[in-house]
């Protein structure tokens, strides 16, 4: 080597230290004992003033040190500069919503502090308030458009106010903002679909659980509700979204009907964060006509999975049970022995902290560190049953904590096994949805139960939301698709229940008298809003009373349930009879009686004579029909809608099902029963879900329909 080349190389090295130095942050610039000159530990007091210093050398400790700060941080400990912190909100925001979706809502993704350059936002709990015409409409980063502005075409401005809390709220101050965001509301085709942020991709042929029906087969449904054949379709320009990206290019066509070319199909979404992506498309028919519309997809939050599952809510600490690891290591080694959790990665300050020996705010203990070892068993070391998670005093939502496990295997070995804490922090308190089922026997979960606990945790009457399992019952059986899915453990990840949908699952009863799982509720969007608990119980002795309703049919826990009630009744003292047809008379006294009505007794020669005339006196039918006649499933929804006094719509803009004409007369009330989660349809082999409006209704089905009704009125 030349001297020249070794001068080059000495000055480059001499570069890069130097360079490396410059970079060191200032929070790392190491501070001297004044006693011993040794090189002291510095450690956040958390009050925006004051760090201690410690010389392990000779114990010289000074709790009471100043920050300094440089570039918004102390030198000495790191700790922030509070009021160099700033809030940006995106601008110029704009959405655009289908007219009379029900799920259409406003939202605001982009909100960011920063601390010169450093991106602090989750170092901050963020809370959104949402203005229309000066009024409160809604909080939370998506709010629900209302009934007003989504039942007519326009534009209309909202007023978001954000404001930001630090996780440390003695040292910090909260920083407020607000933005303004346009909402275009327009007659389009409204199609929606769920993706996982996990998830690689969803194609728009795909059906999954989150998306039962594939974005191609709906823009396929939504163009033949309004009497066209789709063709192809062709997306707008693409939208700034870090929800993920949609796979397309711009301006070309993308094919529905199997003709040349690329097909909608094969168009892939790839998710990168939770959140909405939104983009406008036009579909067009085999005649050429144009069918404007928007295509929504949502992210869902990955919740992490759930090895070790907490929920408590806001402001509420929770303490760890050793009970709980040891049940996670035993799944893998049942016959092994825990022995202690290694923290590998502590949560954010902004959602909240692990203690050990936590008593009270006033008393909070230690801070828990990454890498600390916690035992199961008693000794001179940490005990797993002292650690606690606090809440951060405003934070609500999922904290997910990783950790590790070290014990035996059951063989002599010593093994680890990795695993994660989910903890979930609701909003509020949040009431069990309760089930019961005869012993022996099946009930169905009430979508209006899951409504009502909703409503009382978030404030919306609407019906907006998903759930998704989290556990499956111990003793019995949950079954989905009416009884004939059963939900495992390895299936219920896969799983998720529109409202609509909750209808369908049936609890079918074990040994237990009583047991509980746990399930996470999503808005429309994939935000997890809280967890909740479903509690089952077990009704012993009850008898069926019928001989031709078995404990296997799928009416059977409707049948049971409206026999109890006396809503229902057999046509002989043993039997049912579901597979006759359902007259008039016996739909009147059914629907009328679910519906909130008296019990009519006759006033002529027929025996539902009574339910007759108080149906013509309240105007729920316009005229006299035969009681003995069969009543069709179209006037079915027509007497159901009316008894209800369900909002039917007079300008109907999609059929409610694929038979289901927009000019048959029973169409606004079949869809207004849709609507409220009362029927369903039925789901043929090519995917096309069919109402039979002319076909007479049978006792089976009408149980079904009638347990609803019930349901909905008690909701």
């Amino acid at each position: 080597m030349t001297r020249r080349s070794l001068s080059r190389r000495l000055t480059a090295i001499l570069l890069v230290l130097a360079l490396a130095i410059a970079l060191v942050p200032a929070a790392l610039a190491a501070a001297s004992c004044p006693q011993c000159g040794g090189e002291v530990q510095c450690t956040d007091n958390g009050d925006g003033r004051t760090h201690t210093l410690y010389c392990p050398a000779d114990g010289y400790t000074n709790r009471t040190a100043a920050h300094t700060f440089a570039s918004g941080r102390c030198t000495a400990c790191g700790a922030m500069d509070y009021s160099q912190v700033r809030i940006t909100l995106p601008t110029d925001v704009s959405l655009t919503a289908a007219l009379r979706d029900s799920d259409a809502a406003v939202s605001l993704e982009g909100v960011s502090l920063t601390l010169g350059t450093e991106d602090v936002t989750g170092e901050y709990t963020l809370s959104y308030s949402w203005y229309y015409n000066g009024n409160p409409v809604g909080t939370g980063q998506r709010c629900a458009l209302p009934a007003s502005v989504i039942g007519k075409e326009g534009d209309y401005d909202f007023v978001c106010f954000v404001t930001a809390v630090p996780g440390n709220a003695l040292a910090g101050k909260t920083i407020s903002a607000s933005c303004t965001v346009k909402v275009h509301v327009q007659d389009l085709l409204s199609v929606t679909a769920v993706v996982g942020s996990r998830d690689l991709y969803l194609g728009l042929g795909d059906s999954t659980g989150r998306t039962p029906v594939s974005v191609a087969d709906q823009i396929t449904r939504a163009v033949a509700a309004k009497g066209g054949t789709a063709a192809y379709v062709v997306f707008d320009e693409k939208p700034v979204s870090k929800a993920g990206d949609l796979k397309f290019a711009v301006g070309e066509r993308y094919q529905l009907s199997g003709s040349e070319g690329t097909a909608l199909s094969s168009v892939r979404f790839e998710p990168s964060a939770a959140g909405t992506y939104a983009i406008g498309f036009t579909a067009y028919d085999q005649e050429g006509k144009a069918y404007p519309g928007l295509l929504t997809i949502a992210v869902e939050q990955a919740l992490g999975s759930v090895d070790v599952l907490y929920v408590t809510e806001k402001g509420s600490a929770i303490t760890l049970e050793a009970s709980d690891f040891q049940a996670f290591w035993q799944e893998t080694y049942p016959q092994g022995q825990l022995t202690l959790i290694r923290f590998t990665a502590l949560p954010a300050s902004s959602s909240g902290t692990l203690y050990r020996g936590y008593a009270s705010a006033a008393r909070p203990g230690t801070a828990v560190k990454a890498g600390e070892s916690y035992y199961v068993a008693a000794g001179d070391h940490f005990l797993l049953q002292d650690v606690a998670f606090v809440p951060a005093s405003r934070y609500t939502g999922p904290v997910s904590i990783p950790f590790e496990a070290y014990g035996s295997d059951g063989s002599g070995n010593q093994t680890y096994r990795s695993g994660r804490i989910f903890l979930f922090v609701n909003p509020t308190k949040v009431a069990a949805v309760t089930c019961s089922a005869p012993e022996s026997g099946s009930a169905v979960l009430s979508a209006s139960g899951f409504r009502s606990v909703y409503s009382a945790v978030t404030g919306s009457q609407d019906s907006g939301f998903y759930i998704r399992f989290l556990e499956v019952p111990a003793s019995g059986s949950l079954y989905s698709d009416s009884g004939a899915t059963r939900l495992t453990d390895a299936s219920i990840n896969d799983k998720v229940f529109s409202y609509s949908a909750i209808g369908t699952l049936r609890y079918t009863a074990g040994t237990a008298q009583e047991e509980s799982v746990r399930y996470a509720v999503y808005s429309s969007a994939g935000e997890p809003l809280y967890v909740g608990t479903l509690t089952f119980s077990v009704r012993a002795g009850e008898k069926n009373p019928y001989t031709d309703v078995k404990s296997t049919d799928w009416f059977y826990p409707y049948v049971i349930a409206l026999t109890e009630s006396g809503v229902i009744g057999g046509n002989t003292a043993t039997t049912y009879g579901p597979r006759n047809a359902v007259t008039w008379g016996e739909a009147l006294k059914m629907v009328l009686l679910a519906a909130g009505y008296d019990v009519q007794p006759s006033d002529g020669s027929h025996w539902a004579s009574g339910y007759l005339s108080l149906a013509l006196s309240e105007g729920i039918l316009k005229e006299s029909v035969s009681l003995r006649e069969n009543i069709t499933r179209s006037e079915l929804a027509e007497l159901a809608a009316a008894a209800l006094k369900l909002t039917l719509s007079t300008d109907l803009k999609e059929a409610p099902f694929q038979d289901v004409s927009l000019t048959d007369e029973a169409a606004p009330a079949i869809a207004a029963l849709k609507e409220a989660g009362i029927v369903g349809g039925t789901t043929l082999s090519d995917g096309q879900v069919v109402y039979r409006p002319a076909e007479s209704l049978l006792r089976s089905e009408i149980a079904a329909i009638i347990w609803r009704i019930q349901q909905a009125k008690e909701g």
